[in-house]
């Protein structure tokens, strides 16, 4: 194996840590479909981490001019399970069946090892 393949190797296995410490959590992952509008019908399941600040109660501005409590989470989704890149607007189901939409920019981990972003709960 290359340097690179024994490094990406060694990432993937925080994967594991993360399992054994109860961190890690089974989602279905909808990408978003633009010739639609919609969350494709397609899903794949992926292990996820929430992000350690948990589940955020935010205050927004309404396109009418009133305000509207929102609650938002950041995820961490495990790359190699997924066929391509994790797309804005698309839609993250947890464990629990609580829809999340992804409305913020999508980050690559910069290692390879995972997708980071923000949802909003629908």
């Amino acid at each position: 194996m290359s340097k690179r393949s024994d490094y990406l190797a060694e990432l993937e296995g925080h994967w594991e840590a993360f399992k054994d410490a109860g961190f890690v959590e089974r989602v279905r992952y909808y990408a978003y479909d633009p010739t639609t509008g919609h969350s494709a019908t397609g899903s794949a399941k992926v292990d996820a981490i929430r992000d350690g600040e948990g589940v955020r109660k935010v205050e927004e501005q309404r396109p009418d001019g009133g305000k509207v409590i929102v609650r938002r989470l950041a995820w961490h989704l495990r790359r190699s399970q997924l066929d391509g890149p994790v797309t804005k607007r698309g839609k993250v189901v947890d464990a629990d069946g609580v829809s999340w939409l992804i409305d913020g920019e999508v980050h690559d981990a910069g290692d390879e090892t995972d997708w980071q972003f923000d949802t909003v709960r629908m």
